[in-house]
């Protein structure tokens, strides 16, 4: 199947997208994750940027894929081709899933089964927030310092305090 090269904006324009759609679902023109126009590492950006970029991303909303788009690459989604955007954004999706895969493995450990009897789920939702607080020492009027700090500080930091924890949990069981 030949389609026709066009911009983002063009496809909008489109009564029918079905032939693009199906492109952009399949055709490795459209799908291999590569960074064009060259997004900044995101460790190295603002941890609050990050953990707001996080959320908005599972919501899956199209709105806010072209607001980061335009964020991260300082540029207007609109105007570039199609095959460009989708590309790109894959790439930009993909650095997102790497960061949220490491904080799983990383940062994350199984809750126990007495944390579990006490409600743990009720801390759901305050993810984000919850590691602010922990790096702001529980300090609200600093939570705005936090959220300007890069990344790559926050999550050696949180990192870092995880494993403190889990050494002294394992400590005084041998107590």
């Amino acid at each position: 199947m030949e389609i026709e090269r066009i911009t983002l904006a063009e496809y909008y324009k489109l009564e029918d997208t079905s032939n693009y759609d199906f492109a952009m679902k399949f055709a490795h023109q459209f799908t291999i994750p590569e960074n064009i126009f060259k997004v900044p590492d995101l460790e190295e950006l603002e941890f609050g940027f990050i953990k707001n970029a996080q959320l908005n991303i599972v919501r899956g909303d199209m709105n806010y894929y072209l607001e980061l788009f335009h964020e991260l690459t300082g540029l207007n989604p609109f105007n570039l081709y199609l095959d460009e955007f989708t590309r790109q954004l894959h790439y930009i999706k993909r650095e997102f899933e790497k960061l949220s895969e490491k904080e799983s493995k990383l940062l994350i450990s199984p809750p126990s089964e007495k944390e579990q009897r006490a409600g743990l789920e009720r801390f759901d939702g305050l993810g984000a927030y919850m590691q602010e607080r922990e790096l702001a020492n529980n300090d609200i009027t600093k939570l705005e310092a936090i959220r300007k700090t890069k990344y790559k500080y926050c999550f050696v930091e949180l990192y870092t305090r995880k494993q403190e924890r889990d050494f002294n949990k394992a400590y005084s069981k041998l107590k």
